[in-house]
């Protein structure tokens, strides 16, 4: 849906099921109890976490190649920075 699409997804630990249920305890996934009883989206929604997974794939190349381009212009601007760094350590930073 609209606004949950362009959210940062998070994992909340103590809602993780192995952190959860004791070991050896039944469960079952939703989205095949739901098939099984008649629900007709699981397709649907494989094709869109598909689609949400490669634009997440995306998303994490371009952050890794901005990142490594950030990293290289901090090293070949090292030498003019180190008097500026100087001072924000004095500050604490």
């Amino acid at each position: 849906p609209a606004p949950y699409d362009k959210q940062k997804r998070v994992v909340v630990p103590a809602a993780l099921r192995v952190m959860r249920l004791k070991p050896g305890r039944d469960y079952t996934i939703i989205g095949d109890l739901a098939n099984s009883i008649g629900w007709k989206h699981k397709e649907l929604l494989g094709r869109l976490e598909g689609k949400r997974k490669a634009d997440s794939k995306e998303f994490f190349e371009k952050k890794k190649a901005k990142a490594a381009l950030r990293k290289k212009a901090e090293q070949e601007c090292a030498s003019e920075l180190a008097k500026v760094n100087e001072v924000l350590e004095s500050y604490g930073h």
